[in-house]
């Protein structure tokens, strides 16, 4: 797994596409679209190769990613997360709000 290159692809697809910087704020009441200047796709990393429970890890990992809030204004709407389980064993979380992503767009990601 080349780490870096994955990286510079997802901030590239963040860069490239303005849905994926996309926020939501209110003003004078009213919903309002924000597109925010590129920055990279959020990203964590997760090295598990010393947990006792590999596959324990990831499921708790999963869930706490999949439940963890967006927040519509200060975004972002999108997140990443790399699960190392081995030496050469990975696991990539991707999360996107549906406000930001839809069946299609998610076609094209994969």
């Amino acid at each position: 797994m080349d780490v870096a290159a994955l990286r510079q692809a997802l901030d590239r697809l963040a860069a490239r596409h303005a849905a994926l910087r996309t926020t939501f704020r209110v003003v004078d009441g009213v919903p309002v679209q924000h597109i925010d200047p590129p920055t990279g796709w959020p990203w964590r990393e997760d090295d598990l190769r010393d947990e006792p429970d590999v596959a324990a890890s990831v499921t708790r990992l999963q869930y706490e990613e999949a439940e963890a809030p967006f927040d519509l204004v200060t975004g972002p709407l999108i997140r990443g997360r790399l699960l190392r389980q081995a030496d050469d064993v990975y696991m990539v979380l991707l999360t996107l709000h549906h406000m930001v992503a839809d069946g299609w767009s998610l076609d094209v990601l994969l």
